[in-house]
């Protein structure tokens, strides 16, 4: 009925109407860094939104705020920048995005 391929917290599943959900689990981003990170699949025709959420502080305590750049990418419809503008390292965040 509709096409999806997971691996882990990464993976994607194409619908009947043409929305594609995608999750994808990210490695640590340091102190105010930030890194561009590729969808497990593009989207053919349009990024709608994206939602990251951090697992964890490397120092297991600290509240961690990330932040969604797509202006600061070449084409949103196949990679997003994630911005970690907490003052301590992310220990990973998790990724969902919603296109067609």
């Amino acid at each position: 009925m509709f096409a999806s391929a997971f691996s882990g917290a990464s993976g994607y599943c194409k619908l009947p109407n043409g929305v594609i959900l995608q999750s994808a689990a990210i490695s640590g981003i340091p102190a105010g860094g930030s890194l561009e990170v590729t969808y497990p699949i593009p989207f053919p025709n349009l990024m709608m939104f994206v939602i990251a959420a951090p697992a964890i502080a490397a120092n297991g305590t600290t509240p961690i705020s990330i932040a969604i750049d797509a202006a600061s990418v070449t084409d949103p419809k196949k990679t997003i920048m994630i911005r970690n503008v907490s003052t301590v390292n992310n220990g990973g965040t998790r990724l969902f995005a919603l296109g067609r």
